[in-house]
């Protein structure tokens, strides 16, 4: 009976992952459901389609080394979602996109496009899935994962942890770089540019793992403007929290050799503000959400069709300038894309006795990749403060989903902060760093020891 259990709502599952399961069950990854876990077929109507294996190559249009083009530059949207028609699809609206048309009554709106499976990932990392399905599992705290390899580690989840787990540990390529422009928005619209390289390294999607358990680090040096430049931030993420938790190393602009400037953090993550983000962003919304689940409790809500941005390529295209996509409160309405998809739903709630200026959030993971697409937060009084959207496509040349762009809205204060699209084309060489960029020797705490 345990194999019929894996779509449906699970709310009273607590966050101890039940862990594992038999290579029967795991069977269904080949069959009902798809490799990663989602259900392979589509919905009654047909609005949202069946899972026939994703793009797995580039489209005609794609020119290597360039931007990502639009495989399905036919399709229309079929419904325009209004403040008018909200009530309509409110079950299909999160509280965040509720919020933004209620608040913007004359300027946004949500175009519903025709859903596309785009979704794929190489095979190798469809079996290391299945392996993961029968020998992963996740620490009592939630905080740590064991045996797991390369893919998601948790194919048939049964607890919120194991979905986190999932989006922090999907496969996005052994390592990148990308140029990214970040633009904190005023409620008149007004916008402050900063751009900056992202190096990514990803150990644990190459089937290993670094020192202390270090399964992917990042790298953020800004490049503009010229009065920044030289501030950078290093972040280095281990798979088991429980031994070794996030490290992060800052670098302020003209204070010396590198060596002599960076600076350990004694405690990354949670809602201290991440750097050069206007207070618009903590430092755990990385990436939708990054860093320790130990202050929440996770619980899955339901798997269920929900309206999400998808295959975002208009924004990502190069067509508009960064200050036409902007607008005051939100972006362009007509260059995002929202698509009917299946969504892992996952509530987080604040532990009694822990701090965080967010109280509560409620998450929506794309079932297909496990890619994070919109996160509710709420304060400590349980109003709804801000929503984040995160608008990917299809990286096809790659294998992977991946953001196109990221969006936190302060729904207070009608400010957000953007960032993602780069205002001239990204490199995006696998391996094109030099992994000696991660290495932090002379580093000093940034506080003194007592």
């Amino acid at each position: 009976m345990r194999r019929l259990l894996w779509g449906l709502v699970l709310a009273c599952v607590p966050m101890v992952s039940i862990a594992k399961v038999t290579e029967e069950d795991a069977q269904q990854l080949r069959n009902r459901l798809t490799p990663m876990g989602a259900e392979r077929a589509g919905d009654e109507d047909g609005t949202i389609p069946e899972w026939r294996g994703g793009m797995t190559a580039p489209p005609p249009c794609y020119v290597a080394g360039g931007r990502y083009c639009d495989p399905h530059p036919e399709d229309k949207p079929y419904v325009t979602i209004t403040t008018g028609t909200r009530e309509e699809w409110r079950d299909y609206l999160s509280a965040g996109h509720i919020a933004l048309l209620e608040a913007n009554r004359k300027t946004f709106q949500m175009n519903l496009y025709p859903s596309r499976r785009t979704f794929a990932n190489p095979g190798a990392v469809y079996d290391a899935a299945y392996q993961n399905a029968i020998k992963a599992t996740l620490s009592p705290g939630g905080n740590a994962v064991r045996e797991a390899r390369i893919a998601v580690p948790f194919p048939m989840p049964t607890a919120g942890a194991e979905v986190v787990w999932n989006h922090r540990l999907r496969w996005r390529g052994p390592a990148y770089r990308r140029v990214l422009t970040q633009a904190s928005v005023t409620p008149s619209g007004e916008a402050t540019l900063l751009s900056l390289r992202e190096d990514a390294d990803f150990p644990y999607a190459r089937g290993e793992l670094g020192e202390d358990g270090v399964a992917q680090q990042w790298l953020w040096v800004v490049l503009l403007p010229e009065r920044l430049q030289g501030y950078l931030m290093m972040v280095k993420d281990s798979i088991d929290g429980d031994g070794v938790p996030l490290t992060a190393w800052r670098q302020q602009p003209r204070e010396g050799e590198v060596a002599r400037r960076m600076r350990k953090s004694r405690m990354f993550g949670f809602d201290n503000n991440m750097m050069l983000s206007d207070d618009l962003r903590f430092e755990d919304q990385l990436d939708g959400f990054f860093g320790s689940p130990e202050r929440y409790t996770w619980r899955i809500v339901a798997r269920r069709p929900m309206v999400v941005p998808y295959n975002s390529y208009a924004l990502h295209s190069g067509r508009k300038t960064l200050r036409s996509i902007i607008r005051p409160a939100h972006l362009d309405p007509a260059l995002v894309r929202y698509e009917l998809h299946r969504v892992w739903v996952v509530e987080a709630e604040l532990k009694p006795q822990a701090l965080h200026r967010h109280k509560r959030r409620t998450f929506y993971f794309d079932e297909d990749s496990w890619q994070l697409l919109m996160v509710d937060l709420y304060d400590r009084t349980d109003k709804l403060w801000r929503f984040q959207e995160i608008h990917p496509l299809m990286a096809y040349d790659r294998a992977t989903l991946m953001p196109a762009v990221e969006v936190q809205y302060d729904l207070a204060s009608s400010r957000y902060l953007l960032q993602g699209i780069d205002e001239n084309d990204p490199e995006r060489a696998e391996m094109a760093f030099n992994p000696e960029h991660f290495t932090v020797s002379g580093a000093r705490d940034s506080a003194p020891k007592k």
